[in-house]
């Protein structure tokens, strides 16, 4: 039996009962005396919460460096998204500046800046979206189209917005 038990000066300590009874061996089995022997158990529980607190200790730290190598790896990959567009736009408007090309060149030079731009613009978006999902709330647009000959009938707009 586990318990605990309380000296004069006030310190609690854990124990463990262990009693014995002892009987007479004569023929009248009257009882001649009861021992009793008591276990301090302290040291063995305050050993058993400091492993316990100990390993509940390491899986937070090893939970917690998961999760700074998974943050490590996602700006790394976001950097590079990030710079991915810039190399192109920041090449052709070089060339675009010496003013040595051609104007097929150039329309194609301005084409390409045109479309890294916008896959910058929709990165940053996505990483704006990633902001308010974290925050709570999300805004997002439903475009239902129809094709009919009736331009009237071109389309549904419906504006939703989501609180988690």
């Amino acid at each position: 039996m586990r318990d605990c038990a309380v000296y004069r000066c006030g310190k609690i300590i854990s124990i463990e009962r262990l009693a014995n009874v002892v009987v007479g061996t004569g023929t009248n089995g009257q009882l001649r005396g009861f021992g009793k022997v008591t276990r301090d158990l302290t040291e063995r529980k305050n050993a058993e919460e400091a492993k316990q607190k100990f390993v509940q200790e390491q899986s937070a730290r090893l939970a917690a460096d998961a999760l700074n190598k998974a943050k490590d790896l996602f700006f790394a990959t976001l950097s590079h998204e990030l710079r991915s567009p810039l190399t192109p736009i920041l090449g052709w408007t070089r060339l675009l500046l010496a003013g040595k090309l051609d104007q097929d060149s150039q329309i194609r030079g301005l084409k390409v800046i045109q479309r890294n731009v916008k896959t910058q613009a929709r990165l940053i978006e996505d990483i704006l979206d990633v902001s308010r999902i974290i925050t709570g709330v999300l805004s997002f647009l439903v475009r239902i189209s129809f094709r009919r000959d009736s331009p009237s009938n071109s389309g549904i707009l419906m504006s939703q917005t989501i609180a988690a």
